[in-house]
């Protein structure tokens, strides 16, 4: 009987440590991700930038690792910065995303990088870009392309 209550509790604290894990990566919320619209005939000759915030309500750090879509040959995380009254754009592996903090990607700071799209992207649609975490793990969001 004691050997049957011991296996029950070792189990019981497997799952709760595994509900843990669950609700310790669901902690990210991605919101309003958009895009410039761009025509169908400059679409694959133009760059494109993707915006959007992360809010990590949880106690844990997360890092961005990657990002991926179908709309361009390659996307990637960039960041602008002012060096020398030069505004430069470098390319970055990894955003770390603090414990109980925001990180806006936006104009003229964080952003992805839409290189080589592969259609049009007009006003009013929406695409899908995968964002991938490192303890959180992919996450698609959908962009919505506007007329700015």
């Amino acid at each position: 009987m004691l050997v049957i209550l011991g296996l029950a509790f070792l189990l019981t604290a497997c799952g709760s440590s595994d509900s843990d894990s669950a609700s310790a990566t669901s902690n990210l919320t991605i919101s309003d991700a958009w895009a410039r619209a761009v025509p169908a005939d400059a679409s694959t000759t133009v760059t494109n930038a993707v915006y959007f915030v992360i809010d990590n309500d949880g106690d844990a750090a997360d890092r961005l690792i990657g990002v991926a879509t179908d709309v361009a040959a390659a996307a990637e995380m960039h960041q602008t910065t002012m060096d020398d009254g030069v505004m430069q754009m470098r390319q970055t592996q990894e955003v770390e995303i603090p414990a109980d903090k925001t990180v806006a990607f936006e104009p003229g700071g964080l952003h992805v990088m839409l290189i080589g799209l592969t259609r049009s992207l007009n006003a009013g649609e929406t695409f899908q870009l995968t964002l991938t975490f490192e303890a959180t793990g992919s996450v698609p969001i959908d962009v919505e392309v506007r007329d700015l």
